[in-house]
């Protein structure tokens, strides 16, 4: 389901995002 898919992706984002700025706004 396209919901699935962008709390999936969110949660991706969101890893990548602590690991460049190590920290999540």
């Amino acid at each position: 389901m396209a919901l699935v898919f962008v709390l999936v992706t969110a949660l991706l984002r969101d890893g990548i995002a602590e690991q460049q700025t190590g920290r999540f706004v």
